[in-house]
């Protein structure tokens, strides 16, 4: 009886056509999925771009890293708007959709023929993630989908499976390089194309962009069942709907460009931190930080598991849940902020190094005096097993909590409009934050060190908490009258 009851709850996720007022649960797992895909094809090139720079242009900087890592938010702050105010118009997010993915396979095309290239590579790359970052606006009209494809019983749960397929994708994204370093470098020559650990992930997103158009064409059914007034003005059911506070819009949308700010400039920085603070190679660095990742999303996928399973909105509010994953990135920094009486860091001179190199193949590791002067003062925050465990642990249960309350509760004080445009805005200071983070703490990483990487990240979470604190009573659902209500403009 027990399992009978368990399949046929699960009979509902795949029923194809449902009743106007229902949700749709088989058009919400092909967007949490195809929202994962998206995600990944974000965060998967993040362990090993950075040595792959390096091999492209040996004298790149780590402040042009920064704006390669930037890049993808260009695409991601132009195009999250124009998509959603594109899929209002239309009334579907398909035709966004397609446009998205062409986009995003011709990043993938680019960036595993890098090195066939004769010129200019390190620009190819940076041209590459800014057409991934157009593709990836396609995650603001997933969340978008999710808020309006659902009754407001299912809201949460609903957002909780579109927002996870992202979460966990942007998170657990590092982990798939585990499957390509095997291959090493320089790899294999196949038909031209060099395949080796630094080139496969953008082959594979190729595939990936290819199976999703498919899905979108063959599998994707749109329904909305959250939205009112889906006829138009004219029909007699016509209702209207109060504006939503702005005060609410405007914390929300700082709330998530200083969270994508601060876990896309983590993400920057933690390969070339665990290169120089930690001092390891760049395979142990890609290994290291792909583990972490991996167990990163673990935690991500635990904490949408519990949110989905036991319908956690019913004991604490969505404003509370925001507040202490906020307190969770404060821990994490404060935990792992290099103070001085730690032990320094192991440190090693370029110049001397080069004059050695003929007769020494080692490759040099820790921080190098002759590019970084502040290696010379630098300490060691904890020890690498210490900080990734953290990592992976704290922040992978921060993150999730405030992505998938953020999400809800947002839905929430928009009210029951189509809201392709508002998730887009959204979604440009989320790219926002994706652009400027990586470029300004890189550079300051680069020129001072972690320890004001990690200080100014830390005033910058504060004052995302005092907003929440100070309007908290302005934080909730938006109040209207189910018998008459009527769409106005936000």
């Amino acid at each position: 009886m027990f399992f009978k009851s368990y399949i046929k709850k699960g009979k509902k996720y795949f029923k194809r056509n449902v009743g106007e007022d229902e949700t749709n649960w088989l058009s919400l797992l092909i967007a949490s999925s195809l929202s994962f895909s998206s995600a990944v094809q974000y965060s998967v090139f993040f362990s090993s771009m950075w040595p792959f720079l390096t091999i492209l242009d040996s004298n790149v900087s780590q402040s042009f890293f920064g704006y390669v890592v930037g890049a993808y938010s260009i695409g991601v702050m132009i195009f999250s708007p124009l998509f959603g105010y594109w899929s209002n118009r239309v009334g579907s997010i398909k035709y966004p959709l397609y446009a998205a993915l062409i986009s995003q396979l011709i990043g993938n095309i680019i960036y595993f023929n890098l090195e066939n290239f004769s010129f200019g590579n390190k620009y190819w790359l940076f041209i590459s993630r800014v057409f991934i970052g157009i593709g990836s606006s396609q995650t603001s009209l997933f969340k978008s989908y999710g808020a309006t494809a659902s009754s407001k019983k299912d809201r949460t749960k609903a957002l909780a499976f579109v927002t996870g397929g992202f979460s966990i994708g942007m998170t657990i994204g590092p982990a798939f390089n585990l499957m390509f370093t095997p291959i090493g470098y320089p790899g294999i020559r196949v038909f031209g194309i060099n395949i080796n650990m630094y080139t496969l992930p953008g082959l594979v997103g190729v595939v990936t962009n290819f199976v999703s158009i498919f899905i979108i064409f063959f599998l994707f059914k749109e329904h909305y069942a959250g939205v009112v007034n889906k006829e138009g003005k004219k029909t007699e059911n016509y209702q209207k709907i109060p504006k939503a506070d702005k005060i609410a819009i405007f914390i929300v949308n700082l709330t998530r460009f200083c969270q994508l700010l601060i876990i896309s400039s983590l993400e920057a920085i933690t390969s070339p931190f665990s290169l120089m603070i930690f001092g390891m190679t760049r395979l142990d660095s890609i290994n290291a930080c792909s583990v972490a990742h991996g167990f990163l999303g673990l935690n991500a996928f635990a904490v949408y598991f519990v949110y989905i399973l036991f319908k956690l909105e019913k004991y604490f509010q969505f404003r509370n849940t925001i507040i202490v994953g906020i307190c969770g990135l404060v821990l994490f920094h404060g935990l792992t902020y290099p103070y001085s009486f730690m032990s320094p860091v192991p440190v090693y001179n370029s110049t001397e190094y080069e004059e050695t190199k003929f007769y020494n193949e080692t490759e040099p590791v820790g921080c190098d005096v002759d590019k970084f002067p502040w290696c010379n003062y630098m300490t060691m925050p904890v020890s690498p097993l210490y900080f990734f465990i953290l990592y992976g642990s704290v922040i992978g249960i921060s993150f999730p909590l405030i992505n998938v309350s953020m999400n809800t509760l947002f839905s929430q004080i928009l009210g029951p409009r189509r809201q392709g445009t508002q998730t887009g805005l959204v979604g440009f200071f989320g790219g926002l934050g994706q652009l400027v983070g990586p470029v300004i703490f890189t550079t300051l990483y680069s020129e001072y060190g972690p320890r004001v990487v990690w200080g100014s990240t830390i005033g910058m979470i504060f004052v995302v908490l005092s907003s929440w604190i100070i309007f908290y009573r302005r934080m909730v659902s938006l109040k209207y009258e189910t018998d008459s209500i009527e769409t106005t403009k936000i």
